[in-house]
């Protein structure tokens, strides 16, 4: 298969725009009496937005702390009424036996989807520890084991060669198995799963700006007009009985690309598959470990 295809976005694909942070101006009025103020004001504001996101991070951790024990509880206890139950005749215990199990498999999601809220406040915690990443390598590694964990259908994939980037490697292969994961996942109803990650040699007229890397598919797509809910913890555009899952992979890969000064941005359309970019950050806020690809 031709290695290295970079295709522009599917004509009739509407794109989520990447936000726009524009600095503060001062007013030339400002003497610099006034400028200093106003820097004094900014700098506040900022401080108090980061004891804001701590106080909301120490707030996500007593939560996911206190509803461990309960949900501990509810799971060891359906399981002892199933067993309980089987000893009982089919018939009459047939109605309590499914509401022991569905008891259970609520306390089993709510558990996964507290892990879930956990892992993407435990992206906030720890310093980026910076290498330089093959991408090339790594996805291709993601997707020779997706590849393997679900034969059916089978996955064709493109990867462009040479893609490299400076992060950290760990978050780094969280956001490729997430977006490779998910194109995979909405694409499983297709007779064949198309994937490809490259990156863009000049400005997409989705938007996206030269430079920015790329996974598209050929899946399930989906509504431009709710493309604002996409990144957002706990939102699904397709119903769970369609595809399973949390609704916090694209979450994750928001607040990865964030910590690595990049931005992200979804086009899509149903029926006709989605693309997912992400820029990436060349300014390095920490030193830069050479020869540590990871695959």
């Amino acid at each position: 298969m031709h290695q290295g295809s970079v295709r522009r976005s599917d004509p009739g694909h509407e794109a989520t725009p990447f936000p726009v942070v524009r600095p503060v101006a001062l007013s030339r009025s400002e003497d610099s009496g006034g400028q200093c103020l106003r820097l004094a004001e900014l700098e506040l504001e900022v401080e108090r937005l980061r004891e804001r996101c701590e106080e909301l991070d120490s707030f996500v951790r007593a939560v996911v702390h206190d509803l461990r024990s309960p949900l501990s509880a509810l799971d060891g206890f359906s399981t002892l009424l199933e067993e309980s139950l089987q000893d009982l005749p089919a018939q009459p215990a047939a109605p309590a036996r499914a509401w022991a199990a569905r008891v259970r498999a609520a306390a089993q999601q709510m558990g996964e989807l507290i892990e879930g809220l956990q892992a993407l406040a435990r992206l906030s915690d720890a310093p980026l520890q910076r290498a330089q990443v093959d991408l090339s390598a790594m996805a291709r590694d993601i997707l020779g084991r997706l590849a393997q964990l679900h034969p059916e259908p089978p996955i064709r994939f493109e990867v462009q060669d040479g893609l490299q980037c400076a992060g950290d490697p760990r978050l780094i292969r969280q956001l490729l198995e997430n977006l490779l994961d998910n194109a995979r996942k909405f694409s499983s109803r297709c007779a064949s799963v198309q994937i490809e990650l490259g990156r863009l040699l000049q400005t997409d007229e989705s938007g996206a700006p030269a430079g920015a890397y790329f996974v598209r598919d050929r899946g399930a797509g989906f509504d431009a007009a709710q493309a604002h809910r996409l990144f957002q913890p706990y939102q699904r555009l397709h119903g769970q009985d369609q595809y399973a899952g949390l609704g916090l992979g694209l979450a994750i890969v928001k607040r990865i690309v964030a910590r690595h000064g990049g931005q992200v941005l979804a086009t899509g359309h149903l029926g006709q598959g989605a693309c997912f970019y992400f820029t990436w950050s060349t300014d390095a806020d920490a030193p830069v470990a050479r020869g540590h690809d990871h695959a």
